[in-house]
């Protein structure tokens, strides 16, 4: 979703900055080739990733991060690459959070990844996308991340949901994914808004339903193996007959 979305944003002239904050780096491979992305993953230190920024906290060295690689990707369009060490960056977070909320100044752990995604759009980028872990660990808590600093004040708020990959036959979800889909909008309010819902509301009318994307199948791994999104494979990545009109189907 965020690589999709960051070529598209790129593709409408928006500088765009993505920052993969999984730390299973999935982003970053999508993004880089096998030999781009031995530059910012060799053997010893890992000068080119997020990694890299967050080094003089790991090291107990205090002060602020270190400056951020940002890899130019396409025309408007960069990356601050992801690293499997970040993970060793969790249990540091989790305790300065709960310290931060014992009134401990932990500033500079927790505000680390914003503080990092700042200077890294500062000259590059209008938009920045991150991409998380599937979870609700403390590196995920502190993405979006006291006094004295540039930060958001706390009040951000969802725009709505996105549905992917559910399936369709003859242009409609099959039973299995409709019985599932028919669900979102009643538990979207209840868990997400914290609202009471008065009436069934049907996702194709929801308001925060803010796309219905299919299920692309075999046009993933094409993607992926051209090192493109969907919606900018051609003939020549193998893309013929239906999928074309999948392809102008995705764009859309």
């Amino acid at each position: 979703m965020v690589y999709h979305l960051a070529w598209m944003f790129a593709d409408n002239g928006v500088a765009t900055l993505a920052v993969d904050l999984n730390p299973q780096a999935s982003l970053t491979a999508m993004f880089l080739d096998a030999e781009r992305l031995e530059s910012p993953w060799p053997d010893t230190d890992h000068p080119d990733t997020v990694y890299s920024s967050i080094q003089p906290i790991l090291r107990g060295e205090g002060g602020d991060i270190a400056t951020p690689h940002v890899k130019p990707v396409a025309e408007r369009l960069s990356l601050i690459p992801g690293d499997l060490a970040l993970s060793r960056f969790e249990g540091k977070l989790s305790d300065a959070w709960s310290r931060c909320h014992n009134r401990d100044e932990s500033v500079w752990t927790i505000t680390a990844f914003h503080c990092l995604t700042q200077t890294g759009a500062a000259d590059t980028a209008e938009l920045v996308l991150i991409d998380v872990g599937p979870n609700l660990g403390a590196i995920n808590l502190t993405a979006k991340a006291p006094t004295g600093l540039s930060l958001p004040k706390g009040t951000m708020q969802p725009v709505g949901y996105i549905v992917i990959q559910h399936g369709l036959r003859d242009s409609r979800s099959v039973p299995a994914y409709k019985r599932w889909m028919d669900r979102i909008p009643t538990v979207y309010r209840e868990a997400v808004l914290d609202e009471t819902v008065q009436t069934f509301v049907r996702i194709e009318q929801d308001p925060y339903c803010l796309s219905l994307l299919r299920h692309y199948r075999s046009l993933i791994p094409l993607a992926m193996e051209a090192r493109k999104p969907i919606f900018f494979l051609k003939s020549a990545d193998e893309a013929i007959g239906a999928h074309i009109e999948a392809v102008k189907s995705c764009y859309r």
